[in-house]
């Protein structure tokens, strides 16, 4: 039986509690900037978007597996 997590809600075999569980996120990114637009600046900005958007993934993911574990 699978472990469903939905809106707060915890369904399924509740052995999954507990057990460590990896995920693997990939980015493809693929930017055609204008000719007039510095490539260095867009680079930089894609960047820090980036590490924010993946910070907060892994801040959602953590807040997850703790409601998970707070059942």
């Amino acid at each position: 039986m699978a472990l469903q997590y939905n809106k707060g809600k915890c369904e399924g075999n509740e052995a999954y509690l507990g057990q460590e569980f990896q995920t693997t996120l990939s980015y493809l990114v693929d930017v055609k900037p204008k000719m007039w637009l510095p490539v260095r600046l867009v680079e930089g900005r894609l960047t820090s978007e980036i590490k924010t958007n993946l910070c907060c993934i892994r801040e959602e993911a953590r807040r997850v597996i703790s409601a998970l574990s707070s059942l």
